[in-house]
């Protein structure tokens, strides 16, 4: 791969990870936090248990960004976001 294109599928990959970190976002907003009483239960009573990304990825947005488990994992660790 020459490196135009090498930077072209990296610039894609950054930017389906800012896509994933979004949804997450909002999936662990307090807002959505409040409605969804599944994710709730699952993310405990202080918001801060564990939820398996197997079961976020059965979520249908997220399902329409991506089904890689590696991606969004990644996607979950990248430092700064607000989840």
């Amino acid at each position: 791969m020459n490196k135009p294109e090498n930077r072209k599928s990296r610039s894609r990959l950054k930017a389906l990870v800012k896509k994933i970190i979004a949804q997450l976002e909002f999936y662990f907003s307090e807002p959505n936090l409040r409605r969804d009483s599944v994710l709730r239960r699952l993310s405990g009573s202080s918001g801060t248990a564990p939820v398996p990304i197997a079961f976020i990825l059965k979520c249908n947005r997220l399902k329409q960004i991506t089904q890689d488990f590696n991606l969004v994992r990644r996607a979950a660790f990248v430092k700064g976001s607000k989840f």
